[in-house]
């Protein structure tokens, strides 16, 4: 399988952190109804050799090597008084934690470690907000249309951008 269908088969079916080495061409995936036999034997053996690491995102580093590339989708960063789903803890994930994931990825990157991270978009309220352009300085930044399923009046429910943060 190409880094670019495991990237969007991780985008579709799960929230976290995926990690596979870059050179991996033996990983077969086909975008299909997830429950498809042939499907689930190849995740099956993709999985027998895989490392899932459960915790803080700075307990991967030891699993880490050169030619790794790691992908973050952290708690986004609320774009309304309305949006604020960070509570994936009982700590929350603020500001002060996006800045020390940023510098946790350029840590990476500097050390051969590729990676890419998503988050909201804050021009999609505050075109002047460049708290990720700035965090992120130096990186490929993509802005990439996105609907929103979730919303509690189904008006609400229209596309914005989200940050594609490359590395």
């Amino acid at each position: 399988m190409t880094g670019k269908s495991f990237f969007v088969y991780a985008q579709k079916f799960s929230a976290g952190l995926c990690i596979f080495p870059l050179q991996s061409s033996a990983l077969l995936f086909c975008h299909t109804q997830i429950y498809d036999d042939k499907n689930l034997l190849k995740v099956y053996e993709v999985l027998q050799k895989t490392t899932i690491v459960h915790g803080d995102y700075r307990q991967i580093a030891d699993y880490l090597k050169r030619n790794t590339f790691v992908y973050f989708d952290p708690p986004y960063r609320p774009i309304s008084n309305t949006s604020s789903f960070t509570a994936y803890n009982h700590n929350g994930f603020n500001d002060e934690d996006q800045i020390a994931l940023a510098q946790f990825c350029m840590q990476l990157y500097i050390q051969g470690i590729r990676f890419a991270l998503s988050n909201s978009d804050p021009h999609n309220t505050d075109p002047s907000d460049d708290f990720f352009d700035d965090l992120y300085k130096g990186f490929n930044i993509y802005r990439i249309s996105a609907p929103r399923q979730i919303a509690a009046e189904s008006k609400s429910r229209n596309r914005v951008t989200e940050l594609l943060i490359v590395g």
